[in-house]
C-alpha cells in the first residue's frame, strides 16, 4: 500500500511540474503556425504576378521594351561642367558620378564606359592571363579617349596619355599577330599625334601595316582617327567613307560623339560631310522609334482588351 501511494505521489508531481511546459509548447505552436499565414500575404502586397486591378477588373501587365538601344538616346548633350573639371584634375571617380547624375546621351555613355574601365582597373589591378593583348589595348584606349575629351576642352591631365601610352605598348608585347601589332602601332602613332608629337606619330605609323587591318571595321577607324590626329582633313574622310559604307550608323555616331576628330572639326568640307550623315542617321531614327511605339501601343492596346474580357 506505501509503494502505491509513493508512487500516486510521485506521478501527480511529475503532471503537475509538465502543465506549464505543456502550455508554453501549445502557445508555441500557435506562433509557428501562423508564421506561413504572414508568408502568403506579403507577396499579395508586392505581387510577381505581373498582374494590375482597375475597377474591380484584373488587367495584363505589360512590361516596358527592354531593347532600349543607343538609337533611343539623344547623340550628344552637354557634358557637366563638373564632369570636365573633375577629369582635368584626374578625378574620374568624382566624373562618374557626375555623369550618371545627369541626363545621358551617346556621348556621355561612350565617357562613362571608358571612366569606369580605368577606375575599376585602377582599384582591382586585375590582369588577366589570357587575351592579354586585347585587354592592354581596350584600356589604352579608355585613357587615350579622356586624354582627347580632356585637351578638346583646353585641358591637361599628362597622367591620362602617360597611362595610354604604357599600356598600348603592353598590348603591342602581347600581340600574336601581324595584324595586331599593327592595329595597335597605329593607335600610339594616333595618341602622339594627338599630343602633337608629329615626327615621332609618322615613324611609328611608316612602322605599321594598316593594309593587315583594313578588313576590319575598326581597324579603319583607327586609320581614320590616325589620319584625324595628323590634322590631316581628307585622309581622314576617304576612311571615314569606306567605315560608313560598312556601317553608316556605328560610324556616324562614332564621328558624332568621339573627341577623335576635333582637330579637323572646322574643315568645311568634313562639317558638310558629318552633317549630311547626322541628318541623315537622325531622320531613319526617328522613324525608326515612331514604329516601336506604335507597336507598344498595339501591344498595350490588345492587353488591354484581353483583360476586359476575363
Amino acid at each position: 500500500m506505501k509503494r502505491i501511494l509513493v508512487a500516486i505521489f510521485i506521478f501527480a508531481f511529475l503532471f503537475s511540474a509538465l502543465l506549464p511546459s505543456g502550455a508554453l509548447a501549445k502557445k508555441k505552436h500557435k506562433t509557428v503556425h501562423k508564421a506561413p499565414a504572414l508568408e502568403q500575404e506579403q507577396p499579395a502586397a508586392v505581387s510577381d504576378t505581373k498582374d494590375r486591378f482597375k475597377g474591380g477588373k484584373r488587367l495584363k501587365y505589360v512590361s516596358p521594351p527592354t531593347d532600349i538601344t543607343i538609337e533611343s538616346i539623344p547623340l550628344t548633350l552637354p557634358i557637366p561642367d563638373e564632369a570636365i573639371a573633375a577629369l582635368a584634375k584626374g578625378k574620374v571617380d568624382v566624373a562618374i558620378r557626375e555623369l550618371r547624375s545627369n541626363p545621358p546621351s551617346a556621348r556621355s555613355i561612350r565617357m562613362l564606359k571608358d571612366a569606369q574601365k580605368v577606375e575599376k582597373f585602377k582599384k582591382h589591378k586585375e590582369e588577366p592571363k589570357f587575351e592579354q593583348h586585347q585587354f592592354y589595348q581596350n584600356l589604352g584606349i579608355a585613357y587615350h579617349n579622356l586624354f582627347l575629351f580632356v585637351k578638346r576642352n583646353n585641358q591637361t591631365y599628362k597622367d591620362y596619355y602617360k597611362k595610354a601610352l604604357k599600356y598600348y605598348e603592353k598590348a603591342e608585347k602581347a600581340s600574336t599577330s601581324d595584324a595586331d601589332k599593327s592595329e595597335v602601332q597605329i593607335l600610339i602613332a594616333s595618341l602622339r599625334a594627338a599630343n602633337d608629337e608629329t615626327e615621332a606619330a609618322q615613324k611609328i605609323f611608316s612602322e605599321a601595316d594598316p593594309s593587315l587591318i583594313m578588313d576590319r571595321y575598326r581597324g579603319i577607324e583607327y586609320v581614320a582617327g590616325y589620319y584625324a590626329a595628323m590634322g590631316d582633313a581628307k585622309s581622314a574622310m576617304e576612311k571615314l567613307i569606306v567605315a560608313y559604307a560598312l556601317d553608316p550608323n556605328e560610324t556616324v555616331i562614332w564621328v558624332a560623339i568621339s573627341d577623335d576628330f576635333y582637330k579637323i572639326e572646322n574643315d568645311p568640307d568634313f562639317k558638310e560631310m558629318a552633317g549630311q550623315w547626322t541628318s541623315a542617321y537622325k531622320k531613319k531614327v526617328e522613324k525608326k522609334n515612331l514604329q516601336k511605339l506604335k507597336k507598344a501601343a498595339e501591344k498595350a492596346k490588345k492587353a488591354s482588351k484581353r483583360g476586359k474580357k476575363k
